[in-house]
């Protein structure tokens, strides 16, 4: 038996960082019936994601709030008081770490695209990641794309870097019931047919071409759907809305912000098309989230979107506007292809599962604590 941290579930900051924990915490609490577990999380956040856990899950919320005065203070001593075997942290670590640690980095865009990013968090980034990574006895991070940036950028070793694909929420599957579908469209006001776009709403997702893509489908293609946004409003959103008013959009964008995770499947179920023009990406989850709703998807041919798609979706040059309408206008008008499509994703998404991402990650934790420092 052994002892695994797991800190900073990221709850209330980043929906995607509490699916990938939430997800990994119920894998492992399925599988392993052996090993104990303390999770680590920030004081006042929501566990509402993984209640119900084994009783050898143990829950510590750590003081203060800010992840950013937990890592040098508040975790190392929580360590020191009760060690643990290995802890699994999330993109950096604490600058003496009393214990064996691996650490999820699941991209390195602020060293690919330095200007999507804030100079004080590009900073931030740059002076903490590199030496986190270099400390860790393993690395996991999203993606064969990823694996090689972090070997490129960083010089770890492939052998310390293992890919970790994300599992799918099982919550995500085709609902063909109608009255849901006008429920959610009643709930939102959204009027007639939609594409569907899902994830941080800033400028490496590539938000503005999409609308340049959308006022081409309307204005040249003589499409009618609008398009809904949903996703938490990040730096350069100012952007967004600019190009709306530019366009003359504003009656055809709903930007719903974050929303819960049931009204989040139907509206992926009741979408005609869910469109991701992302810039870059360590892994990608909305698309395989929109294939297990049975929704057909048109992605970026860029970073790891093609490796994580496979056939199942219609790739475009993410830089090119007319490209990406083209694509849009290709499978709105394609009954063919939009069945093709919907069938190859959902065999696709059947690849991500939480099981087998927290095999893989149990597998690690187990190696690292048992492997004495060198």
């Amino acid at each position: 038996m052994i002892r695994i941290g797991i800190h900073n579930l990221w709850i209330d900051s980043d929906p995607n960082w509490s699916a990938y924990y939430s997800g990994l915490i119920k894998g492992l609490g399925s599988i392993d019936q052996e090993n104990d577990y303390t999770v680590y999380y920030p004081y006042g956040g929501s566990l509402r994601n993984i209640s119900n856990l084994p009783a050898r899950f143990t829950i510590r919320p750590l003081w203060p709030r800010s992840m950013w005065l937990q890592l040098p203070v508040s975790l190392p001593l929580e360590l020191i008081l009760r060690p643990v075997n290995v802890l699994h942290l999330n993109t950096v670590s604490p600058p003496v770490c009393p214990v064996p640690f691996v650490l999820t980095l699941n991209d390195l865009d602020f060293l690919l695209n330095p200007d999507f990013y804030p100079k004080a968090i590009h900073f931030r980034l740059s002076q903490l990641v590199p030496s986190s990574a270099r400390r860790a006895r393993k690395v996991f991070t999203a993606s064969q794309f990823s694996k090689q940036c972090i070997m490129e950028l960083l010089g770890l070793p492939a052998e310390t870097i293992v890919v970790l694909y994300q599992g799918i929420n099982p919550a995500h599957r085709v609902i063909e019931d109608p009255n849901l579908h006008r429920q959610i469209r009643s709930k939102y006001d959204l009027q007639g047919s939609y594409i569907l776009y899902v994830g941080k709403l800033q400028t490496r997702k590539n938000i503005v071409r999409l609308l340049k893509a959308l006022y081409i489908l309307q204005r040249e293609m003589h499409l009618d759907h609008k398009l809904v946004l949903v996703g938490a409003k990040s730096f350069s959103f100012s952007e967004i809305l600019a190009t709306i008013k530019s366009l003359d959009l504003e009656h055809e964008i709903r930007i719903l912000g974050h929303v819960p995770l049931e009204d989040l499947v139907l509206l992926y179920n009741a979408a005609d098309l869910f469109v991701f023009p992302s810039l870059s990406e360590g892994f990608g989850i909305p698309p395989i989230e929109a294939m297990a709703c049975g929704t057909p998807v048109v992605t970026s041919n860029v970073t790891s979107l093609p490796e994580v798609v496979g056939d199942a979706a219609v790739t475009v040059d993410p830089q090119n506007v007319e490209e990406i309408a083209r694509a849009i206008h290709r499978v709105l008008t394609t009954e063919q292809l939009k069945k093709e499509l919907r069938e190859r994703g959902l065999k696709r998404c059947t690849m991500f599962s939480d099981r087998r991402m927290a095999e893989q990650a149990l597998e690690v934790y187990e190696k690292v604590a048992r492997t004495k420092p060198t």
